[in-house]
């Protein structure tokens, strides 16, 4: 297809953005637009480098206005006739939305109705597609959801053991998140092993984490429940824990239930167990310092992630054809990599620390020969799974 495709990642006051060739994927374009209704901040990459932009940036309509403003005037697209689709990640698309599909009128109120299961993140999303729709009325905009992926899982998977309205009258379920990035690790594995059908634990490891069981290239299983508050320790999100620990605390605090949720969501994690911060790279610097706090976060961290790796490797009950490691820390931290592996006792697992060591572009194996699963990591690429989606929808 020719022309030029926009790939767009919304948060509540930030929207992140690539504007690609439709044919070759190639990135003509990148930046951010956030502090969206405080002061605004806007940042465009072209060839000819890197441009940031101070101005009040009301609403998303004035993000998206001034994004199509710089668009035209650092020359990387002469008309807005060029733009044959717009391509949104959206974190929720409940058990509407199984598939990819154009945002029209009607999915839009859809998405604006899913808010109740994402409030952090849809509201955002459905704005600027709103904003788009009126901007851009002849563009055609595809929503790609985090949840789609996850919806080959079957009840025994994502129903919780809850009164039966929770699920059918409140939506009550596991729905999963980060499906875009555990698709391309799918379809990576098939092309890195030459097969149609994988069987893989993926390991999407970044301030916000979640594991994937992928049985014969669906996903069986994932760590993320009705939110992403559920699963691994994350930067500042705790992960599984107690429930009763809300209502406990709501009660010991003072504090609604809501504020404890919000506490589990921004004040957990990595950076309550720290006491340092929510990012592995300082947690892993104070650690090489000798801090002990900071290495027993790295173990507890590791610990987590090792024990689904062995429970979704025993509910794939088949050989695997790898585990793989992606996202910012799963990508880059080779000592997290190794804590993680070290931590796995029963599946026979070697690392290679010279491969483990290496720096590499697009994937490395890292496994030594021995061991009887192989290891991999890859490097994510979300944006590239949306455009693909998009243009299989509007082709």
């Amino acid at each position: 297809m020719q022309g030029k495709i926009l790939i767009v990642n919304g948060g509540s006051s930030s929207l992140k953005f690539q504007l690609m060739e439709a044919k070759t994927k190639e990135v003509l374009a990148s930046g951010l637009a956030e502090r969206i209704e405080i002061d605004g901040s806007f940042t465009i990459k072209t060839k000819e480098g890197k441009f940031t932009i101070k101005k009040d940036l009301n609403n998303h309509k004035d993000a998206i206005q001034l994004l199509i403003e710089q668009l035209k005037e650092k020359k990387v697209i002469n008309s807005l006739s060029e733009l044959v689709g717009i391509g949104h990640r959206i974190v929720q698309g409940g058990e509407i939305f199984k598939t990819s599909s154009i945002i029209d009128k009607d999915n839009l109120k859809k998405v604006r109705e899913l808010s109740k299961l994402a409030p952090l993140h849809n509201p955002g999303e459905a704005d600027i597609i709103e904003a788009f729709q009126t901007l851009l009325p002849e563009v055609k905009n595809v929503g790609v959801f985090d949840t789609s992926f996850h919806q080959t899982m079957n009840e025994e998977e994502y129903l919780y053991a809850v009164p039966k309205e929770w699920y059918t009258k409140y939506d009550v379920r596991r729905y999963g998140a980060h499906g875009t990035s555990h698709k391309y690790i799918t379809n990576k594995m098939k092309e890195i092993t030459g097969k149609d059908d994988v069987n893989l634990v993926i390991c999407h490891l970044g301030n916000g984490s979640s594991l994937s069981a992928i049985k014969n290239s669906k996903v069986i299983n994932t760590s993320m429940g009705l939110t992403p508050l559920a699963g691994l320790i994350m930067g500042t999100r705790s992960g599984d824990l107690d429930p009763a620990i809300v209502g406990y605390m709501s009660q010991q605090t003072n504090k609604s239930a809501e504020k404890i949720v919000d506490e589990l969501n921004h004040n957990s994690g990595l950076l309550a167990l720290s006491e340092i911060s929510s990012d592995m790279r300082d947690i892993r610097a104070e650690a090489a310092k000798g801090n002990p706090v900071a290495k027993r976060t790295i173990r507890m961290f590791a610990k987590r992630i090792a024990t689904y790796i062995v429970d979704y490797a025993n509910q794939i009950g088949e050989q695997l054809d790898g585990i793989v490691f992606t996202a910012g820390i799963g990508e880059n931290s080779e000592q997290i990599r190794e804590a993680i592996i070290n931590q796995v006792k029963i599946l026979d697992i070697k690392l290679c620390e010279e491969r483990n060591d290496q720096e590499y572009e697009s994937y490395i194996k890292i496994s030594s020969d021995e061991s009887a699963i192989d290891l991999f990591a890859i490097r994510t690429n979300e944006e590239l799974v949306i455009a693909n989606e998009l243009l299989e929808l509007i082709s």
